[in-house]
């Protein structure tokens, strides 16, 4: 709840007349907005209407004739509203717009709008969080007030709205301007209720944000009602009077009252209170009630009785219940342990006489008889028990018997838990001093008596710590320190200590490992990105106490020690680390750390040679001789030296031809990151064409910056040249006529070296190398020789010129350059007629047809121009120079298939023409034969038999070439 004052501020205001305002609004800077005030209870055109605003922590400020360019105000005389419409709003233009009016001619306003807050932000808007608040007590007139707080929301509109449980909006409340803090903004709305209603409905505060709408519920809260914690026990004074005491604990709320009552009836006794309010976790009280009975009745009974909201709690006593008080004393450790006799001593507070007293040893009882004193009410009963016998104990037990009370018993366990005991060297007395001071850790200790001593590989090295604790049902946690002597640091030295209960009972810590043994040291460098501009050096110290210093070439270099451990072992493991420049460590700069320990010292030196590993010092070297083509078109050529490995910037690379003779650098590319880890470099060495081509030994060596031993690799010209054999290889037709582009193929093979040169030209013309592929030099199996092909796309947009294509082979084997040519590449494919003539031979008719393209044709025998002949056999078309094809048909006959006046038809049918080629029979003998030729010219007999002599022995000389050319080309390429 809050203060009455801060929810009732304002609310004197009483309307008569209304000014009903438009919401609430957040707009973006660069926008506009129409703002609304809509009037009741008065006509306007009685009355003056106004604009005022008023910007966060600043005054009111009227919008008049200086920001007429700015705003711009309209009516809407029917529904008694006026419109203030803003353009082009700025974050300035933030603030709380109130329409006002006023009807008297006097300089004050009658009436005011409630204030549409406008805030112009492009900030992100935070949803609100709302929290209710209810009055304290009661306001005027039966009247309460309650509030509505949100926070931490942005933009600061805000627009709260009231409705009760059954959803009626409620209007008489005030909605306070938002503050802001701390970037965020507060807003506080006050509702002011009847109090009736607050005792039979909920109330529900809503607001609206552009973050988004909340609202909250207020109910009236239910009162806590904590039930008291009650202690009820009595006490005597004197021999007659005895008095209670009664606690009552963690109550709320605080208008408990307490009545006595004895034998079930209120007591008139007068009593004492004291009452007091907890200070710790939830609002409580606790309250104190003493009473004190002069007269009482044996067997009487007391009871402590609180009332507490209507709820009554109670607790009862029986004067005689609890009578006797016992102490029991027990002795200490040190005196059993140097004493012969021990003294038990068992004190009861009674005001009986003829009280009995008895002892249980090890729960059996003790016949013998104690001594035992009497002052005022207290009995005491001395026991005397031999120190042997006292260690045997377990526990002991004093009880009190009289007929007036039950028997009261006390009992001390001698045997406590047992506890947890550990041994460790102190670390805070290690960084202030060099010493050796061991703490035995013991915990869960119960509160008995006990002594601790320290051991050095198992003998004791200290005198008895003894340990008196108090009583009590909590267990302890204590700490004895021992310095260990100079004389026990030695090697192979341990430590334990051991918690002593007597002799029967002892616990031992674990043991601490020999933390005197020799110093060891680590030094190594901090892996780190290859880009890093710095390295880091790490030192690491295990010893008793190692102290850490860094040099430079020598010279001492301040660095921090980073990290200090002392290990279960006791050892002392100490961290340090310096940071260097890259450079410096490229350089080679030697570092050195130094680890001092109890008068040993140890040092170790590191740089960039000292962390390269053997294995990262050799790298894979390659030599490449110089190409071909460097030696035809200059006067030198290079030789290539590869590396291959990681971190290829710490090698050296140098190049000799012979024994002396040095080569020049003439360029070292770049390092290549492979994605392996590893790396690529070309070094390239300038040598003389003719050093070379005289077969002279060039040698390069290797050496990585790290290391004495080099790695050479040697490279010379090698044995003399062969030649190769070149093969031009001819598409064929269905490649010609199906295929966008047609590929010549270049066998080149048996040559040696490997390096060779391969071109193409078309009619005399080198073509450009993006016109054709040149494969690797691949070694024949078992050979030194070596073959490759080259391969020449040709368009078939070249198709209609007549032209030729050369293969063009350079080897260092022959000075000038080797050629193959092929020509009429598409004249088996450019559409050509045949040409066809017919041979008479003994019983035999032949059908030549020669000089057409394509190579599909079809050729049919016919007798007089109706009979179908199928006795033939026809060729396959052949290929003849030119890139045209020929093919013959023979047709075989008797001496009865030639009957005169017959006529034997040849038919071609080529896609280019129909062609019939007849022959007549005219004589009995066949001696007369008449030929036709459709649509060539007849010739007579002689001229056609003529022809076709010189067409065969042409023929077959062309065929005899071919096959020779053939079988030529075929053994060279098996060789």
């Amino acid at each position: 709840c809050f203060p009455e004052a801060l929810l009732l501020r304002g609310q004197n205001v009483a309307l008569e007349q209304v000014l009903d305002q438009s919401p609430s609004q957040v707009i973006k800077p660069g926008d506009s907005v129409k703002l609304s005030c809509k009037t009741s209870e008065f006509n306007m055109t009685s009355y003056y209407m106004h604009w005022i605003r008023q910007k966060p922590g600043k005054g009111l400020e009227w919008i008049g004739n200086s920001l007429k360019g700015q705003f711009t105000l309209t009516e809407d005389v029917p529904t008694s509203t006026q419109f203030l419409e803003a353009k082009n709003l700025r974050a300035e233009d933030t603030a709380v717009y109130y329409c006002i009016n006023h009807y008297h001619c006097d300089y004050y306003f009658d009436y005011w709008g409630k204030g549409t807050e406008v805030t112009v932000t492009s900030a992100t808007a935070t949803a609100p969080t709302l929290f209710p608040l209810a009055q304290c007590g009661s306001g005027p007139r039966d009247m309460l007030t309650l509030g509505c707080m949100a926070t931490g929301f942005t933009p600061p509109s805000i627009t709260f709205k009231w409705k009760d449980s059954t959803k009626t909006a409620l209007t008489d409340f005030i909605q306070y301007p938002s503050v802001q803090s701390n970037g965020k903004y507060m807003g506080v709305s006050q509702l002011s209720i009847k109090k009736a209603d607050w005792d039979t409905k909920d109330f529900v505060c809503a607001v609206e944000h552009s973050a988004g709408n909340k609202e909250v519920t207020i109910r009236i809260p239910v009162l806590r009602v904590t039930p008291p914690k009650i202690d009820l026990h009595h006490f005597w004074e004197g021999k007659s009077k005895v008095g209670f005491h009664c606690t009552l604990r963690e109550f709320y709320p605080d208008n408990l009252s307490v009545e006595w009552l004895v034998d079930g009836k209120s007591s008139t006794i007068q009593s004492v209170q004291i009452k007091e309010q907890n200070t710790v976790g939830e609002k409580t009280f606790t309250l104190s009630s003493q009473m004190v009975m002069n007269q009482w009745t044996e067997g009487s009974e007391v009871t402590c009785k609180a009332t507490n909201n209507e709820q009554s709690y109670n607790e009862t006593i029986n004067i005689f219940s609890s009578i006797p008080s016992i102490n029991l004393e027990i002795p200490r450790l040190r005196a059993v342990m140097t004493k012969g006799e021990v003294y038990v001593s068992c004190q009861v507070q009674c005001p009986f006489e003829n009280v009995t007293i008895s002892w249980f040893l090890n729960g059996n009882i003790l016949n013998e008889k104690s001594k035992v004193e009497k002052s005022n009410e207290t009995i005491i009963s001395n026991l005397t028990l031999s120190s042997d016998h006292w260690k045997t104990l377990n526990n002991i037990t004093c009880r009190v018997e009289h007929p007036c009370f039950t028997a009261k018993e006390k009992t001390s366990q001698l045997k406590g838990l047992t506890p947890s005991v550990m041994i460790r060297r102190s670390l805070p007395d290690l960084l202030t001093r060099d010493s050796a001071l061991l703490e035995c850790v013991i915990t869960n200790l119960s509160s008995s008596d006990f002594y601790v001593t320290f051991q050095a590989n198992g003998v004791n090295i200290s005198k008895e710590q003894y340990v008196d604790l108090p009583a009590s049902k909590d267990l302890y946690s204590i700490t004895r320190l021992f310095s260990v002597p100079k004389l026990q640091w030695q090697k192979n030295m341990t430590f334990t200590c051991k918690v002593n209960q007597g002799f029967l009972h002892s616990w031992e810590s674990n043991s601490t490992g020999s933390f005197f043994e020799d110093l060891s040291m680590e030094l190594y460098l901090v892996p780190n990105r290859s880009d890093s501009k710095t390295q880091r050096l790490v030192c690491s110290g295990l010893g008793f106490n190692p102290q850490i210093k860094w040099l430079s070439e020598s010279v001492q270099i301040s660095a921090p020690v980073n990290d200090i451990r002392i290990g279960e072992d006791g050892r002392v493991a100490v961290t340090s680390f310096i940071t260097i420049q890259q450079q410096e460590w490229n350089d080679g700069k030697n570092f050195t750390c130094e680890v001092i320990d109890n008068m040993n010292t140890i040092r170790k030196y590191i740089d960039i040679c000292a962390v390269t590993p053997k294995s990262s010092q050799k790298v894979g070297v390659y030599l490449q001789g110089p190409a071909l083509q460097e030696l035809k078109t200059g006067g030198h050529g290079t030789v290539t030296c590869i590396l291959l490995g990681p971190n290829l910037g710490e090698f050296s690379v140098s190049c000799k031809v012979g024994e002396n003779e040095s080569l020049p650098k003439r360029v070292t590319q770049e390092p290549i990151n492979h994605p392996n880890g590893t790396q690529s470099v070309k070094v390239v060495f300038n040598v003389s064409a003719t050093t070379w081509q005289a077969n002279t030994t060039v040698s390069c060596e290797v050496r990585h910056r790290c290391s004495d031993q080099t790695q050479e690799v040697n490279i010379t010209k090698g044995p003399d040249p062969k030649p190769p054999s070149i093969k031009l290889l001819r598409p064929s037709e269905s490649d010609l006529l199906e295929s966008e582009n047609v590929t010549l193929l270049c066998l080149v093979s048996g040559f040696f070296p490997s390096d060779v040169i391969v071109k193409w030209k078309h009619d005399g013309s080198d073509l450009p190398s993006s016109r054709y592929s040149n494969g690797p030099s691949v070694q024949y199996a078992g050979s030194s020789t070596y073959y490759m092909n080259s391969r020449l796309v040709v368009p078939k947009a070249e198709s209609y010129q007549n032209s030729n294509y050369s293969c063009v082979v350079r080897h260092e084997s022959s000075d000038t350059p080797i050629e193959r040519t092929i020509d009429q590449v598409f004249a088996s494919v450019i559409p050509s007629r045949p040409t066809a003539t017919l041979l008479q031979g003994s019983n035999e008719l032949v059908c030549l047809v020669f000089g057409f393209s394509p190579s599909a044709i079809n050729i049919t025998w016919l007798l007089d121009d109706s009979t179908e002949l199928s006795d033939h056999n026809t060729s396959t078309p052949y290929w003849s120079p030119g890139g045209k094809y020929s093919v013959w048909s023979t047709l075989r006959l008797t001496n009865q298939d030639w009957p005169v006046g017959s006529v034997y038809t040849c038919r071609v049918t080529h896609s280019t023409q129909i062609l019939t080629v007849n022959i007549f029979t005219s004589g009995a003998h066949q001696e007369q034969c008449h030929m036709t030729n459709n649509p060539i010219l007849a010739d007579t007999a002689e001229e056609n038999w003529n022809m076709a002599c010189i067409f065969i022995i042409l023929f077959l000389i062309s065929l005899l070439y071919s096959i020779t050319i053939t079988l030529v080309r075929t053994t060279i390429h098996s060789n």
